[in-house]
């Protein structure tokens, strides 16, 4: 659907209109269809949702100087971690479940933090929020797939719920689009705030190896990001 959107030209009002009806469909659709095989085409429905709001992203940055490389390094590097944290998940078969009221919670500091910055612009604030967001979802893939494999979770489509899409891009001149990722990014809130509760007291303690381990995992990806963006920016354009 990233595609789709590309080639239409998608203007970026309908992509937070997409982002809106994706975030509708897992919070009041999947719950009730997640043990059907309506749930099936609901994930499907979110997923395409998702990417159509991708798509205007995407060709802002295809438009500019060296965006192609930009892009396909984004998509590169994306799947790479996504693959890698996986797959030490799947293979080690550790439990991180323990993470899961700190990444609530990071999740709901971060989209504060982006709240304040679609109105102030401070480019520290947005190379600091980029940087968590990274962070955090590295730290959703070895917490979701690791629920995944040691049982904690009970259906694997609800577990789409788990997965939080990223930052939305604050720096259109446009009010109503900044009022619009605004009133997105509070509905966000107004829906993690009770699930931020409920993992902070479901979630067990971890012990300092167990967050050893999650802190080097995590170093190896900032590493691995700075890598591709030394590369970006040290290739002529």
């Amino acid at each position: 659907m990233a595609g789709v959107a590309m080639w239409l030209n998608v203007p970026n009002m309908m992509s937070l209109v997409a982002m809106f009806g994706s975030m509708a469909l897992i919070w009041f659709v999947l719950p009730r269809t997640a043990n059907s095989s309506a749930g099936l085409l609901t994930v499907f429905a979110i997923t395409g949702l998702m990417g159509l709001g991708l798509g205007p992203t995407i060709n802002y940055y295809l438009h500019m100087e060296g965006g192609d490389q930009i892009v396909m390094t984004a998509l590169g590097g994306t799947g790479a971690i996504f693959l890698a944290l996986s797959a030490y998940a799947l293979t080690t078969r550790r439990d991180f479940s323990f993470m899961g009221g700190f990444l609530m919670v990071g999740m709901i500091v971060v989209l504060l933090a982006m709240l304040g910055n679609l109105f102030f612009h401070l480019p520290a604030l947005s190379m600091a929020l980029s940087a968590a967001v990274i962070l955090l979802m590295s730290g959703f893939i070895l917490y979701d797939t690791s629920r995944m494999v040691n049982g904690g979770a009970d259906n694997y489509l609800r577990s789409t719920e788990l997965f939080c899409w990223g930052c939305l891009r604050g720096g259109s001149a446009m009010d109503w689009m900044k009022i619009m990722s605004a009133i997105f990014i509070v509905v966000m809130l107004v829906f993690l705030w009770p699930r931020a509760g409920q993992m902070l007291r479901e979630s067990r303690k971890g012990s300092g190896s167990e967050w050893l381990v999650v802190v080097l995992l995590l170093l190896g990806v900032a590493g691995f990001v700075a890598f591709l963006m030394h590369g970006v920016s040290a290739k002529p354009i």
